[in-house]
């Protein structure tokens, strides 16, 4: 699991950090570093749950590449939890929208792109 880690970090390009402390990095690295943790484990699904949340523009595109790159490797199944539009991506092809009704509660809505 080691030498798959060093690859993830070598893939995303932030080997570079592989000598820092974990508290020691950007909120963005510490995201990627997550992610890395957990694809390591070879999960059949990856939930990434705002994952942006809180970050600046620069570091939400990193942690967004990251995700990106697990999509396009076919590693894991991505489940992509976001309230943000503006953090769409064009590599999510079915949605899960969550309606809410005037009585109480949700509607889920599925939709493709």
């Amino acid at each position: 699991q080691i030498e798959q880690a060093r690859g993830w970090c070598s893939e995303f390009e932030i080997d570079d950090y592989l000598d820092k402390a974990f508290d020691s990095l950007s909120e963005g690295l510490k995201r990627a570093v997550l992610i890395i943790r957990a694809i390591v484990k070879h999960p059949s699904v990856l939930i990434l749950d705002e994952p942006c949340q809180g970050l600046d523009d620069l570091n939400s595109e990193f942690v967004l590449a990251a995700a990106r790159r697990v999509i396009s490797r076919d590693h894991s199944t991505l489940l992509y939890v976001s309230h943000d539009p503006y953090y769409r991506m064009d590599e999510i092809t079915d949605f899960f929208e969550l309606i809410p009704q005037s009585d109480g509660g949700y509607t889920g809505l599925r939709s493709t792109r």
